[in-house]
């Protein structure tokens, strides 16, 4: 006769969260993997991989664009050798710079000129 110990019921039995698996899980979401694509790595359904690893599926990401700025921010403030091409990556994503080398279409143009359209006409001294 089966002991309680030894009865199981039918199916696997549940699985439980690995916080070993958890780094492993989080890393590869802060690399771009997809809960679909990190199942297909360790052989585990993609509801489960939600299940126990939901919140390394959210934050593995935003931590990884922080550890990449940080970094990226440190290249370009740099004292003793700051890296120029970083703090014009930096500028250009986070200040809105950019290089007026390029034509500007229509819409910017017409933006533009609604912008300034005031300026040196009565309406100058109205709007302000």
């Amino acid at each position: 006769m089966a002991t309680a110990a030894t009865k199981r019921g039918r199916g696997r039995p549940p699985l439980g969260r690995d916080e070993k698996l958890a780094g492993q899980i989080k890393a590869m979401v802060a690399m771009g993997l997809t809960d679909l694509e990190i199942s297909t790595v360790i052989p585990m359904a993609p509801q489960t991989v939600r299940k126990y690893y939901m919140a390394e599926l959210q934050a593995g990401p935003p931590e990884a664009n922080m550890r990449v700025a940080q970094s990226l921010f440190r290249m370009a403030t740099d004292a003793t050798k700051p890296n120029v091409i970083a703090a014009i990556f930096w500028l250009k994503c986070r200040a809105h710079w950019r290089e007026r080398d390029e034509d500007i279409g229509k819409k910017e143009v017409a933006d533009l000129l609604a912008r300034v359209s005031e300026k040196g006409s009565d309406w100058e001294k109205l709007l302000k």
